[in-house]
């Protein structure tokens, strides 16, 4: 984590630099919330605090709203529904632009060794600012669209919570088992149009080129089709 930006209730948004290593402890306010925790894209934040603060009540998914899932219920901005595209929408100024964009590429994503860049003085200064004025559009633009926000409608979102935190159970064998399946009806399926049209010269089967095709459909049929779609 490289920095935390949050504000409780209607007080003031407060940063803590986290990427020197510095404990969240010092900021002991943000564990002892007792309310609901809200953020834009909540599961970013939900994992993280799974990660490193398991346990709190951060690391509890039923603790948490999400602006983002609430803008795309009211279709604020695009179904993306991006914190910049809700503040647009909502009419406040977006903290997102080129300069943050940098920061996020230059420091959030590391090297092919895994490694994080260090980040001097003038960007941790940057990032500062940067955290706190996300902290407080995601707080401006919740409280211009909780108002219309049902609880029926949080209901659904709770339920949504639940599976996003525990993930959707795969069969994964019996997926192994349709893969397999599906490859050897490809295979079937190639050795069948090779038996039927052969292959061309470069050794690619007649019957998977469009224009070999309508030709072949021609010549060994009399048949001739103005295009191969399925629909044709």
């Amino acid at each position: 984590i490289i920095c935390i930006g949050y504000a409780i209730d209607g007080g003031p948004v407060k940063t803590v630099w986290m990427a020197d290593g510095v404990p969240l402890s010092v900021h002991a306010e943000i564990f002892k919330h007792k309310g609901l925790f809200v953020a834009h894209n909540w599961f970013f934040e939900y994992s993280a605090f799974l990660r490193f603060y398991p346990g709190t009540r951060l690391a509890v998914p039923s603790n948490w709203l999400c602006t983002q899932a609430l803008a795309r219920r009211l279709q604020v901005g695009s179904s993306r529904a991006s914190l910049h595209e809700v503040c647009e929408a909502l009419s406040l100024t977006s903290p997102k632009n080129d300069e943050t964009k940098r920061l996020i590429q230059t420091y959030s994503i590391p090297d092919e060794n895994g490694n994080f860049r260090p980040i001097p003085p003038a960007d941790k200064k940057k990032w500062l600012t940067y955290v706190g004025d996300d902290t407080g559009r995601e707080r401006a633009a919740y409280e211009i669209m909780s108002p219309h926000w049902s609880e029926a409608e949080r209901a659904v979102f709770a339920v949504d919570t639940v599976q996003q935190a525990r993930g959707v159970p795969i069969d994964v064998k019996g997926a192994a088992k349709l893969q397999a399946k599906l490859n050897a009806a490809k295979e079937t399926a190639a050795a069948r149009a090779e038996e039927i049209a052969g292959r061309n010269a470069s050794g690619t089967l007649v019957l998977s080129g469009r224009d070999e095709f309508l030709a072949w459909l021609k010549k060994t049929y009399g048949v001739t089709l103005p295009n191969a779609q399925a629909a044709t």
